[in-house]
């Protein structure tokens, strides 16, 4: 069976819209509101557990070597990662001041690394606070430092695991207060 790997996912990037996709088939996608305000409410980011090839060579291959089989599974190859660094990115060259987004229980519960996840995307993690919640709400992730012709570039640095993430670096305060 033909597997996912991180090289064969093309990204689709239309303004703060972005897509992956592996073999023509939608994998994965950044959902998000622009605000008023300049902000972002990111959404949702949406790494599909399955995806079934229909058609294609990749289907048909699937098919007779393997009869019943067609799902492949995308998910824990840094789709989701390379979705959230394109976002930021996407952000910055907006100037967006910030990112905010809510977790609900049920996904923190379903992904417990997704905290320290988004830490490692320099999010801060707070308490819910109000703000776009139509839903249970479990915490909140907020990124400031997307500032206009911001000097903030997203750098790498190695978490304690020893695999690579990206953080902002912010630009010291630059309000004299």
């Amino acid at each position: 069976m033909h597997r996912f790997h991180a090289q064969t996912i093309h990204y689709r990037e239309e303004g703060l819209s972005i897509s992956a996709y592996w073999m023509g088939i939608l994998v994965g996608q950044v959902q998000s509101v622009q605000k008023e305000d300049g902000s972002v409410l990111l959404g949702d980011i949406i790494v599909k557990k399955q995806v079934e090839a229909k058609s294609g060579f990749l289907a048909k291959t699937i098919r007779r070597f393997h009869p019943g089989w067609g799902l492949v599974f995308p998910r824990r190859i840094g789709i989701g990662t390379e979705l959230l660094k394109r976002f930021i990115q996407g952000c910055e060259r907006e100037g967006v001041r910030e990112i905010y987004g809510n977790v609900t229980p049920d996904a923190d519960r379903d992904q417990p690394f997704l905290r320290g996840w988004y830490e490692g995307f320099g999010f801060v993690v707070s308490p819910p606070d109000g703000r776009d919640e139509w839903f249970p709400v479990k915490y909140k992730v907020v990124r400031k430092c997307l500032l206009e012709n911001s000097a903030a570039p997203m750098v790498a640095h190695s978490s304690p695991g020893g695999s690579e993430k990206s953080a902002t670096e912010c630009p010291p305060d630059q309000s004299g207060g």
